[in-house]
């Protein structure tokens, strides 16, 4: 389970603190996807008061079921009044000038919300909280404690996890389409990247974290990881993450084929953009398999083909010394894609029409009556699956194995011939 607080508005602190909207929204946007990806059930809260976030967390926190992983997470603004850390809601006021000793007043002071959210875990029987912030910190210097460092408890009898986006003195660097610890995180996080426990997804967002923040800023962001006191390592080894390692691969090969050694020097302002370009085509490339595969699971499937391809196979049929141009380069890679990519849409097309189902249906369309035809001419394959009543239940039967052999053949001749089929056929 997921609660994500987002607060991009404060009316009565906007004279100090600068409206967040776009990004919060894109960073709640952003990290909802990919935790409803790795099966996450999400609750949203967008611009909420400092009431509402405590009743938000206790409600969420205590309905949790016993031994579930709960994922608190908060974008927004964040103030740090002596040693203690706050966040701050929507209807937050804020003193009349910067100087830091006006955040002590009392009537300023009660409108934020301490980052030690443990008094409203106390009735949590979640296995595992997990606390994540990604604020702006305003009066933290260089000397003092990362933000949120002194948060260590959780829930009391489960383990704790606390994340923050930077450390003392440092702004957490963001844009309109989104802050970068978030969109670090929302990858680590997505379902098609490699990342599965709780370590592994903070050290992947760490890791992506810096890398966005040198590119934009010239200079390193570095994210805050704490673990509770209790059941640290059960917490560090705690699955919490779909994870495939699908994703990673396909972006990380359209950037370092060998092809782009054919392109020559005067080209090379160019390639920057065009990487790029096929880095979010990849992208949109997997979670297109992605998808059609969670529709009709396909045992053959091949997540590497398509970096085979573009590191062995395609560089070796260029006669020696030949030059490609930088647009040259990018077609080759982009039909790579965009073949997995076609691929996939028949694979979807296929689920549609009941494969399982061999025997000839009254009510078939012109695709169903193709795949019929299919499996017609493999008569002793189809027999083994006439009777499929008794193993559809099953994932794990053979007979899966067996379907998506003629479901390939099908793919293979709707586009346009048996040269079309996965390599080993």
């Amino acid at each position: 389970m997921a609660l994500l607080i987002g607060v991009g508005r404060n009316p009565g602190a906007e004279h100090l603190l600068p409206s967040l909207e776009a990004t919060v929204t894109a960073d709640l946007e952003a990290l909802g996807a990919s935790l409803r990806g790795s099966g996450y059930e999400v609750r949203t809260l967008l611009n909420p008061t400092r009431n509402e976030i405590t009743a938000g967390i206790s409600g969420f926190s205590g309905g949790a079921p016993r031994g579930s992983t709960a994922l608190v997470y908060f974008t927004g603004h964040g103030v740090r009044i002596g040693t203690t850390d706050h966040l701050v809601p929507a209807d937050a006021r804020a003193p009349a000038s910067d100087d830091p000793a006006g955040w002590e007043q009392p009537h300023v002071r009660e409108s934020l919300l301490e980052a030690d959210i443990s008094r409203y875990l106390a009735d949590c029987t979640a296995g595992t909280v997990l606390w994540v912030i990604d604020a702006c910190r305003w009066g933290v210097d260089e000397q003092g404690a990362a933000f949120g460092s002194n948060v260590v408890a959780g829930p009391p009898h489960g383990g704790f996890a606390m994340m923050t986006s930077c450390g003392p003195g440092e702004p957490s660097g963001f844009a309109e389409t989104g802050s970068f610890f978030t969109a670090s995180l929302a990858r680590a996080f997505d379902p098609l990247t490699e990342a599965t426990t709780v370590e592994q997804v903070y050290r992947a967002a760490e890791r992506a974290t810096h890398a966005l923040s040198l590119r934009a800023l010239g200079r390193p962001q570095k994210v805050g990881l704490y673990y509770g006191n209790d059941l640290a390592e059960r917490t560090k080894a705690l699955e919490v993450a779909e994870g495939r390692r699908l994703l990673e691969p396909w972006q990380d090969v359209v950037r370092t084929s060998a092809l782009w050694e054919r392109v020559p020097a005067g080209d090379a302002e160019a390639v920057a953009h065009l990487q790029d370009c096929l880095s979010r085509l990849a992208a949109q490339a997997a979670r297109h398999v992605h998808h059609a595969q969670q529709r009709l699971p396909d045992p053959w499937a091949d997540d590497e083909y398509p970096v085979r391809l573009l590191t062995e196979r395609l560089p070796q049929l260029l006669p020696k010394g030949a030059e490609l141009s930088a647009l040259e380069v990018t077609a080759l890679i982009a039909g790579v894609l965009l073949h997995e990519t076609a691929w996939a849409d028949r694979l979807s097309q296929a689920a549609e029409s009941r494969p399982r189902l061999v025997r000839r249906r009254p009510d078939a369309d012109g695709r169903r009556r193709h795949y019929e035809q299919i499996t017609e001419q493999y008569p002793q394959i189809t027999e083994k699956l006439a009777d499929a009543y008794s193993w559809l239940a099953d994932p794990g039967d053979d007979r899966h194995a067996v379907t998506l052999w003629l479901v390939h053949r099908w793919i293979g001749e709707r586009f346009g011939g048996a040269c079309a089929c996965r390599p080993g056929w």
